[in-house]
């Protein structure tokens, strides 16, 4: 088998490269953009491994709690929806402690944190539909936090 050119070497360093930043613009976009009710995100660590419906992620806000089953997407990443964390919250912005769980018993206790969004139940799916626009031009406007 003939060694890589210096050519193919290139391309090999840059797509790693690019690999790097997305997964780097993944977890920054993770920490630092708040998350509503069934908004797609994920995980990221170390060493996660796949256990089927046995893997268990714990939402903790205050002293209510939600778990879902997220999917094992590889050793570092796991994907999952925001659940529900209840309407007893005002609307706005939370800090929500998120846990994993291999056997749905017994959580890791890093105190990991993300921003989620309680939103008014009662708003109109137009509303909710302006309300998300708004947030997106305005994040357009004002670069990345």
């Amino acid at each position: 088998e003939q060694p890589p050119t210096d050519a193919e070497e290139e391309e090999i360093k840059k797509w790693e490269e690019d690999k790097e930043k997305r997964i780097t613009d993944e977890k920054e976009e993770t920490l630092n953009s708040s998350k509503r009710i069934g908004a797609k995100m994920y995980v990221h660590g170390k060493n996660f491994i796949k256990a089927g419906n046995n893997l268990v992620l714990k939402f903790t806000l205050d002293t209510k709690s939600a778990e879902v089953h997220p999917i094992f997407k590889n050793s570092e990443k796991l994907a999952f929806e925001v659940p529900d964390m209840g309407e007893e919250f005002e609307v706005g912005l939370h800090t929500v402690t998120v846990e994993a769980s291999v056997n749905g018993q017994n959580f890791t206790s890093n105190g990991q944190t993300f921003q989620w969004n309680q939103i008014d139940r009662n708003m109109s799916e137009e509303e909710l539909k302006k309300l998300m626009e708004a947030e997106e031009k305005a994040k357009g406007k004002g670069g990345k936090k």
